[in-house]
């Protein structure tokens, strides 16, 4: 798999995670100024990686595919990661009910959503189309399912929307905790994010890939209650001490847990 294997990858994940484990130490205050931090970084990752490719300090593989994208005025993220215009044109051809799992589709589908991804990036070589789409011959599926949230809906239509969507908003509500210091693990939940993000997008659904997300969204969750969590020593304390002291007291305590406790540790 391409985010396990792929070096240039995982360095730049590494990179970001340690970044932010950094942040998280020090004095800089809110969220907002370590996300606006973040996303500069991501973009000029996105933007010097062309450059630092050509020059080949990424290696003669990279270097030779950035120069056949820049002469195409490709992306190079599409370019690389063909399956994910192909697998979109797809799913959006065949909603709403998809087209069941693994089920082949006729040349001539195969066909056009092969065109579109040309329309990004520039023409495909034979290795590719056949990687692609089985040498569009009639035997084989006509597609590569190598995108998680549209080889799901590809598959099961628009059933497959809405968990996509809760699963997207909490990965991208967990990075958000980890920048407001919430996440007891900052560093592995802000890496394992990423990773479920990417797969999410680039990588086929398989056990590797299922057990990188169920991961991620244990780590955001377990942030969500640590935060629910939290309040409750502080009623702990104030119900101690309204115990041993007047009725005033206790109904500062009462007050408190009215403000502090969320509703499901409300009996």
């Amino acid at each position: 798999m391409s985010r396990i294997y792929d070096n240039r990858f995982q360095t730049a994940l590494f990179i970001l995670a340690a970044i932010v484990v950094i942040l998280l130490g020090s004095r800089l205050q809110g969220r907002s100024g370590i996300l606006l931090l973040l996303a500069g970084l991501t973009a000029a990752m996105y933007l010097f990686y062309p450059a630092v490719a050509i020059s080949g300090a990424l290696g003669e593989r990279a270097q030779a595919q950035q120069i056949r994208d820049n002469a195409n005025d490709a992306s190079f993220l599409l370019s690389i990661r063909k399956e994910l215009p192909m697998t979109a044109y797809l799913a959006g051809s065949n909603l709403p009910t998809g087209i069941g799992s693994y089920s082949a589709i006729d040349i001539e589908q195969s066909g056009r959503a092969l065109t579109f991804v040309e329309s990004f990036t520039g023409p495909t070589e034979r290795s590719e189309v056949v990687y692609l789409t089985g040498g569009l011959e009639a035997s084989t599926l006509g597609y590569k399912a190598h995108s998680q949230a549209f080889s799901a809906i590809l598959f099961a239509g628009l059933l497959a929307i809405p968990f996509w969507l809760w699963a997207g908003f909490k990965l991208l509500g967990g990075i958000t905790n980890v920048c407001a210091r919430r996440s007891p693990v900052p560093g592995l939940t802000f890496y394992m994010i990423t990773l479920a993000l990417w797969d999410t997008l680039f990588s086929p659904m398989n056990a590797n890939t299922h057990l990188t997300l169920g991961f991620a969204l244990f780590l955001v969750l377990l942030a969500l209650n640590s935060r629910k969590s939290s309040s409750v020593p502080l009623v702990a304390k104030a119900a101690r001490k309204g115990s041993r002291g007047t009725p005033e007291s206790l109904d500062n305590a009462s007050n408190l847990m009215d403000c502090h406790v969320p509703t499901m540790y409300r009996g």
